[in-house]
């Protein structure tokens, strides 16, 4: 048992307990440095670039056209591009629209590309954006009768993250679609999104 308390005495003494010592110095630096970055606050910008979600909301066309209102459905995809807080957008959605002069329902399908710009990136994101919009109207029964529009959307929203992976959005959005021989079509709407941001 002396011999145990001298060899522990020499080693302590010759240097030995900086060499265990260190090992431990290390450990505590690790568990210090995990528990510092599992308790900060998620950076979401970081990496919350791109999402995919569904989307529904209220269309109105204006009064000069035979359509009337409708609940587009669709889907988003949207992609942070560049450090100037712009995000690519694409939507697609499929909408009943209601045909005056033939008092049916008919169906409407409108995909758009756009840009918005992001006034902030963190759990409430404001912003501002422009889509080039696609209208395109099936009429049914008369297969020969379709309408095609093509315009420029200005938009507006606002997203909410309930945490870093998921979002719910208020969207709006004015399209004008030039027509050359005939009254310009416009429409309004809102949407809800709800997006899975990875």
């Amino acid at each position: 048992m002396d011999q145990f308390r001298a060899s522990v005495k020499s080693t302590l003494i010759t240097g030995g307990y900086a060499r265990v010592a260190a090992p431990m110095r290390s450990i505590l630096l690790a568990l210090g440095l995990s528990v510092a970055l599992l308790s900060s606050s998620p950076a979401w910008a970081q990496y919350a670039n791109r999402s995919i979600g569904v989307s529904a909301g209220y269309l109105a066309l204006n009064e000069q056209s035979d359509l009337g209102y409708s609940v587009p459905l669709g889907l988003l995809y949207t992609n942070f591009i560049t450090d100037l807080n712009i995000d690519l957008t694409i939507r697609a959605y499929l909408m009943i629209l209601r045909s005056k002069a033939l008092n049916q329902n008919v169906v409407g399908a409108t995909p758009s590309l756009g840009l918005r710009y992001l006034f902030s990136q963190e759990s409430v994101r404001p912003y501002v954006g422009l889509d080039i919009t696609y209208l395109h109207v099936f009429y049914g029964d008369n297969s020969n009768l379709t309408e095609n529009f093509v315009g420029v959307s200005p938009t507006a929203g606002i997203d909410f993250f309930l945490n870093g992976s998921f979002s719910v959005g208020l969207r709006a959005q004015y399209s004008l679609y030039p027509v050359l021989n005939g009254p310009w079509q416009t429409s309004y709407g809102a949407t809800v999104d709800v997006a899975t941001y990875y």
